[in-house]
């Protein structure tokens, strides 16, 4: 093989590996695990949402209070209410994203919550009120025999928390609802489905597949990349 050739197959399989190193992040990174040093995000919100398997839809929002921001269970920021709400999110019936849609947090005052030191580590809020904001790459439902969560790892794009969620490892973001509560939660996607009521928001980040399949994958190519080089 040429040195040509084999500068052509490295760039190739290089453009593959990066892509299937997405998909390969997306697809272990459920369900949602907090890690030590993990940002999170909290608040206890009246959510309502929906699946409609015919144009394979999925939905949800909600406005809660008694937001807290920080690693772990100390919470760093406190504030006084959050929303969070989708738009475009479509799953088929095996669970796999067909379209990422939009997920978005934003505050929602006070403008000086008394008590908290959230404006004063993120002034942006003060005029823009975007936290978080992405694009959903996986769902996970933990329903019916479960706990009633519904786990889903976005890819962040933006706002004020951004720096916060991700890292130079991860621009995933894990989201758990847990919707006990508001009547349960099915197993899958293969028919449609409603919940409401009080829940439980929890956004947690950065979130990293499993080692093993990073380093299986990765290993896969340098495998296949020495093969063709000796061919």
């Amino acid at each position: 093989m040429s040195l040509r050739q084999s500068s052509l197959l490295f760039i190739v399989a290089l453009a593959c590996s990066i892509g299937l190193f997405s998909t390969a992040q997306a697809s272990n990174l459920l369900p949602v695990v907090e890690e030590d040093g993990d940002s999170d995000l909290a608040f206890n919100a009246a959510v309502s949402g929906s699946y409609t398997s015919g144009t394979l839809d999925l939905s949800f929002s909600g406005t809660g209070s008694a937001l807290d921001i920080g690693p772990g269970t100390a919470a760093d920021h406190l504030a006084f209410g959050a929303s969070l709400t989708t738009s475009g999110i479509q799953i088929d019936s095996s669970g796999s994203v067909v379209s990422g849609g939009t997920i978005t947090v934003n505050y929602l005052g006070p403008p000086n919550p008394p008590g908290s030191t959230l404006l004063t580590a993120y002034p942006i809020l003060a005029s823009n009120p975007l936290m978080l904001t992405g694009t959903v790459r996986s769902v996970l439902l933990e329903g019916a025999a479960g706990d009633d969560n519904l786990h889903i790892a976005f890819e962040a794009t933006g706002g004020a928390l951004f720096g916060d969620f991700t890292d130079a490892t991860s621009r995933f973001v894990g989201l758990i609802i847990n919707a006990a509560s508001g009547g349960g939660l099915p197993s899958s996607f293969a028919g449609d489905f409603s919940f409401g009521g009080s829940s439980t928001i929890d956004m947690i980040g950065p979130i990293v597949p499993e080692p093993a399949s990073v380093l299986l994958l990765i290993g896969g190519f340098g495998a296949l990349l020495t093969r063709r080089s000796v061919r």
